[in-house]
């Protein structure tokens, strides 16, 4: 479904990431795991075209991303949940909610969706005419994902999703995580530093040292590696 190629990610003059080469297959979830300033980040971006790359190539289903405005790769089935939580907190749940299906072909099936969006986080529901800056930050998540997941994509991109949030919260959120990936039936790109959740999650995983690739392999076997559990897990 998707497929990067020799992909080099820089910021002006400095590149941060070097022939960076991975797949995802439809039905997948697919981790990047990695220490802080290892790319993680920076290739979600690009593969949103929130970033441009200097050079590689990034195919979706067939099509090839580089050059398309990041417009475009929404529309044609790419969602990204950014890092940090960016909803509009003066603005309410349901309406924060609506914002993501501004394109055409979800705009079409949003009273469906967003009811859809409401089973899957019921305190969302309970609290959709509230201010989005009132929620607390695992529910400002959920909302997050539910925002990303208004725009119907086929690949939902995660970065980060319990960034800041204490651990009951994000055993829920990752507990969210696997209920929306078995209900939609989605294919899923997580970057997360909580390693051990990122690989229990994932049927896959890349881990990412320096803007490189330097380890791949199911997930499970990756739980057991010596290196990872060294590096990662403080085993």
């Amino acid at each position: 479904m998707l497929q990067l190629d020799n992909v080099n990610i820089g910021y002006g003059d400095v590149q941060v990431v070097w022939d960076l080469s991975f797949s995802i297959e439809k039905g997948e979830t697919v981790a990047i795991i990695g220490a802080n300033g290892a790319g993680k980040s920076t290739t979600l971006k690009t593969i949103a075209g929130l970033m441009k790359s200097i050079g590689g190539s990034i195919r979706f289903e067939g099509i090839e991303l580089m050059g398309k405005s990041t417009p475009d790769i929404n529309n044609a089935g790419i969602s990204l949940v950014p890092e940090g939580r960016q909803i509009f907190p003066n603005m309410t749940v349901e309406e924060n909610l609506l914002l993501g299906a501004y394109l055409k072909r979800a705009r079409v099936h949003r009273d469906k969706t967003l009811v859809e969006m409401y089973e899957l986080f019921p305190i969302l529901k309970e609290r959709r005419l509230q201010k989005a800056g009132t929620l607390s930050g695992g529910e400002q998540q959920m909302l997050t994902v539910s925002r990303g997941l208004m725009s119907l994509p086929r690949l939902i991109m995660l970065d980060e999703p319990s960034l800041g949030l204490a651990p009951k919260v994000i055993d829920l959120i990752f507990d969210s995580i696997q209920l929306m990936r078995s209900k939609l039936n989605l294919t899923t790109l997580i970057v997360e530093q909580d390693v051990r959740k990122a690989l229990r999650l994932a049927d896959r995983a890349y881990v990412m040292v320096n803007g490189r690739i330097v380890k791949e392999g199911l997930s499970k076997d990756l739980l057991e590696d010596p290196d990872i559990k060294k590096a990662y897990l403080g085993i």
